[in-house]
């Protein structure tokens, strides 16, 4: 494990695995505590929500942040708009940024668009080591230099956009925002201001949005986000509805 004075965390390189979020787990669970990042040039099995799969060639970044938490599951699903936060400002250090600054915006829980296209993902996991204790993984797939393919849905890279940076640039950007909004975040205490800071950059309110959750499809209109970042959804004659887990397929917010 090569280990950089400058980074939040220690850095554990690969050249190719099935998924780093599966590799960083499997460290874990072998006793290594972290934090640390486990990086790949190149990934054969990247997994996101819903189950969903995809390879991410060279030149892209895969990388996963795996940490120990005292805190409760619950709790660690505060991560994902944590995470996002962090890897927006890590792409406004690179060069480039200014021709998409106007662009490039969070959808709620776990993407980063530019445009209305995706560009990168989020996935936490957690595994509970003892009471109060969890393991949790947060994996990055950023689309720098190439889309992956296979999709069911409509994706781009920075490089697209006249973005011109490299997978260990963007990494050294995101293990220090990491490192500080981890701070920021204080195991949960400091999460009303990681909330209210996420929704600047997301949907703006009264945006029309449709949302798969539990299996079902809500539509209305975009309201913000609940204290603990659960989605609020203006529905047709005036109701809110609070969503804690599910997917936008609609619209930015």
């Amino acid at each position: 494990m090569s280990d950089h004075s400058e980074f939040f965390a220690p850095v554990l390189q690969l050249e190719e695995c099935a998924s780093t979020n599966a590799e960083a787990m499997r460290l874990t669970l072998a006793g290594e505590a972290g934090p640390f990042w486990v990086a790949s040039e190149k990934q054969t099995g990247g997994r996101g929500r819903q189950g969903r799969t995809w390879t991410s060639p060279p030149g892209n970044l895969s990388a996963s942040l795996l940490i120990r938490l005292a805190c409760e599951p619950i709790t660690a699903t505060q991560l994902s708009l944590v995470a996002g936060l962090a890897l927006r400002e890590a792409v406004a250090e690179q060069p480039g940024f200014e021709r998409v600054a106007g662009n490039l915006r969070l959808k709620w829980p776990n993407d980063l668009l530019l445009g209305t296209t995706k560009c990168a993902g989020i996935l936490v996991e957690t595994s509970v080591i003892e009471a109060r204790q969890l393991a949790c993984v947060i994996g990055f797939g950023v689309n720098i230099k190439a889309s992956p393919e296979g999709l069911d849905r409509a994706v781009t890279c920075l490089y697209d956009h006249g973005m011109v940076t490299d997978s260990s640039a963007l990494l050294a950007s995101l293990d220090a925002t990491m490192g500080r909004r981890m701070g920021d975040w204080k195991l949960g205490l400091g999460f009303p201001v990681i909330c209210a800071e996420w929704q600047r950059f997301a949907g703006t309110p009264g945006e029309a949005i449709s949302v798969n959750a539990s299996g079902t499809r809500f539509s209305g209109r975009y309201a913000g986000l609940d204290l603990d970042g659960a989605l609020l959804l203006k529905e047709d004659g005036g109701t809110i509805r609070r969503i804690a887990f599910g997917e936008i397929v609609d619209a930015l917010a």
